[in-house]
């Protein structure tokens, strides 16, 4: 159960960074 629950917030933590890091590329996209 334990490492489930890590896993989770593993996959959570990768969602937002791939999320953020779609973000920044767009927001550079509309600068250029």
């Amino acid at each position: 159960a334990r490492k489930t629950i890590c896993f989770s917030k593993l996959e959570k933590m990768h969602d937002i960074v791939i999320g953020l890091f779609i973000n920044r590329y767009e927001f550079g996209l509309i600068i250029q």
